[in-house]
């Protein structure tokens, strides 16, 4: 089994409130699709296809988040993967979760 991670921050206007940032978590499996497509330096890669998602979601702090989207995960499976990985920005709150709950997995810069 292959597992994946994506995290991200979101901004939403929540009316009488104004702009709050909300975190979002998506958990997936994945597996190649047998195609290659070149990187912008021209070196193929093999492309992969996510399913099965399930989505954490959170007003707050990233913290509670990432042990939400951590249980979402170790539900899934996680310890047991045989390879995992975990997209995001730069964001430094993104990492230091990938970090804290996910140190094994290979991490990806979207």
């Amino acid at each position: 089994m292959t597992l994946g991670v994506s995290l991200d921050g979101v901004k939403f206007n929540v009316r009488g409130e104004g702009w709050k940032e909300a975190k979002v978590g998506c958990v997936f499996t994945f597996a190649p699709t047998g195609q290659m497509r070149p990187t912008q330096d021209g070196a193929p890669v093999e492309v992969v296809q996510a399913s099965a998602m399930s989505y954490v979601f959170q007003f707050g702090p990233p913290e509670p988040f990432g042990r939400w989207v951590w249980a979402q995960a170790d539900r899934r499976g996680w310890l047991a993967a045989r390879q995992s990985v975990v997209l995001g920005d730069g964001a430094a709150w993104l990492w230091n979760l990938a970090a804290l709950h996910f140190g094994g997995a290979t991490q990806i810069v979207d």
